[in-house]
This record gives structure tokens, sequence and C-alpha cells, in this order.
């Protein structure tokens, strides 16, 4: 499953860097999402586990879409941090602020529910998804512009 899923990636992008960058901002919201559990002081247990696994693909599609609109901006592509700037507090951060918010809202009746069940679960991937859009704003743009606009602009 993994190697279907680095594959799809690689081959949308037709890129291992774009596919990394997307891969490791997988792994920083399963960092994040341990973060908003450490917070909670909830167990860890198999709950946590899906959760983390839901908040690792939402982080995943959130980081797809920048690298895609980057992809789009030529200016973006070579690096240009107006541009690229411009390309994140554009209409792109707007479908990740919006898919961020109606997810954290639709997990507040969990996390206020009663039970060891669901609130666990809804804060990790609540508080998790937060941590880990904030974090995509910041280390996607840097990361791409590290690996992927410099190669381009050395490229010529």
């Amino acid at each position: 499953l993994v190697i279907a899923m680095v594959a799809t990636v690689v081959l949308a992008f037709n890129s291992f860097r774009r596919a990394a960058i997307v891969f490791i901002a997988g792994a920083q919201a399963m960092g994040m999402g341990i973060v908003a559990l450490l917070m909670s002081g909830h167990a860890f247990g198999f709950v946590i586990i899906v959760g983390i696994m839901g908040l690792v693909g939402v982080a995943i599609n959130a980081t797809i879409i920048i690298v895609a609109a980057f992809d789009d901006d030529p200016a973006a592509r070579q690096g240009d941090l107006s541009a690229m700037l411009a390309v994140i507090s554009g209409p792109t951060s707007r479908h990740i602020v919006s898919t961020t918010i109606t997810t954290f809202a639709g997990l507040i009746p969990l996390m206020l529910a009663a039970g060891g069940l669901w609130p666990p679960f809804a804060q990790t991937v609540g508080f998790g998804l937060l941590l880990a859009t904030l974090v995509s704003f910041f280390f996607t743009p840097a990361l791409y512009r590290l690996w992927v606009a410099r190669r381009a602009v050395a490229r010529g």
C-alpha cells in the first residue's frame, strides 16, 4: 500500500523531490498528532493510531495542493519569494484553511463528548491538524525553494 501511495505521488508530480516534500509533511503531521496527544494528556491507543493516520492523509493533501500551486506559477517554480508568498496567501490558503477549520469544527462535538473513546481521537486529530496546517504553510515553501526551485534555476 505504501509503495502504491509513493508511486502515485511520484507519477503525479513526475518528481521524487516533490514527492519527498509531500511525504515529509506527512511525517511532520504524525509528529504534530503526537504533540497534540501529549498536550491533551490522553493515553496512546488504537483509536489514536487511526486518528493520526487520518491526520497524515489530510496533511498530505494540503501539501499536494501547495506544491501543485507552486508548480503552476512560473515565478514560484523558480523560487521567487514574492511569488511564493502570493501563491500561499492567495486561493491556495483559502482552500487549505477552510478544510482545516471545517474539519476542526466538525470534531468539536466529539472533543466535548463524554467517554474515553472519542475525545482522545478528536482532540488528537483536531489539534494535530491545526498544528500540521500551520507547519505546512512554513515548511512546504521553504523545502520547495531549497530542493525544487534551486534546481530549476541551476538548469537554466
